[in-house]
């Protein structure tokens, strides 16, 4: 199994001079793309062979203002695992009833930690989990969601909504 976490750009996971250069440590950049809400860090399963990606990917988006990319880094659970920190089953708040059920907060109790979870999953991600679902993507499949149902509309974004031209009811 795999946990995604959504980042809000892959460009910086992509520098291998700068990750050569901080063997014990991470840019500071990286702290924006670690969001803890209430000591938990919002993760994702993705099956092995990642077919839930895009799933997840357009429910996650169903919660912003406009449409935009959705870039996302995978991690192996192992590896996630492997600092010892535990993962709990948790809602995710997200339209898509399938998706909440795949979510878990990996629980992080100081600013330590979270530094150790920063510098760890930095060091150890694979350059070839770093994934992006492109804007045009992303529009087709809110669109299609939205129109059969997937999407449960009244929780997507209101905003959004009314960009792709659905009524607000």
């Amino acid at each position: 199994m795999y946990l995604l976490l959504r980042v809000n750009s892959r460009r910086r996971w992509q520098d291998e001079t700068t990750k050569a250069a901080m063997v014990n440590d991470a840019p500071v950049d990286f702290v924006t793309d670690f969001r803890v809400v209430k000591n938990g860090l919002s993760l994702y399963l993705v099956d092995v062979d990642k077919t839930r990606i895009t799933q997840i990917a357009v429910a996650l988006a169903a919660t912003r203002d406009r449409v935009e990319d959705v870039d996302y880094v995978l991690f192996d659970d192992i590896v996630v695992d492997e600092m010892g920190y535990p993962r709990e089953d948790t809602a995710g708040a997200v339209p898509d009833a399938e998706v909440i059920r795949w979510h878990q907060d990996l629980k992080i109790m100081t600013v330590g930690q979270l530094k150790q979870v920063i510098t760890h999953l930095w060091h150890r991600f694979d350059p070839r989990n770093l994934g992006r679902l492109e804007r045009f993507e992303v529009k087709e499949e809110l669109v299609n969601r939205i129109q059969d149902g997937r999407l449960t509309k009244s929780q997507v974004n209101r905003n959004l909504l009314l960009s792709l031209g659905f009524t607000l009811e």
